[in-house]
């Protein structure tokens, strides 16, 4: 097989840089639409978040009130119960 000649080589040279050239631009181009999509896409909602630590520590403290507050009324329910009990066994 003989030696390919000067015109030959720069034929073959400029072909392959142009096709080169070619496919950048063709990248380039995907490059630039797949940000413009990424840019018109809206923007995901918040997510919900649980409250606060601060507001379930109130919440905790007022329901540890409110049973402190029904043990006492039920502990003065038994003592007048036990009471009447006591006075009326007397009586008898």
């Amino acid at each position: 097989m003989d030696h390919p000649s000067y015109d030959d080589r720069l034929r073959y040279f400029s072909i392959l840089f142009e096709s080169l050239l070619s496919f950048q631009t063709e990248e380039s181009r995907n490059k630039s639409k797949k940000q413009k999509s990424a840019i018109d896409l809206p923007k995901a909602p918040k997510e919900v978040e649980g409250p606060k630590v601060s507001e379930l520590k109130a919440k905790a403290e007022a329901e540890q009130h409110a049973v402190r507050r029904m043990r006492m009324c039920l502990r003065d329910i038994c003592n007048r119960s036990a009471a009447y009990s006591y006075y009326r066994s007397r009586q008898l």
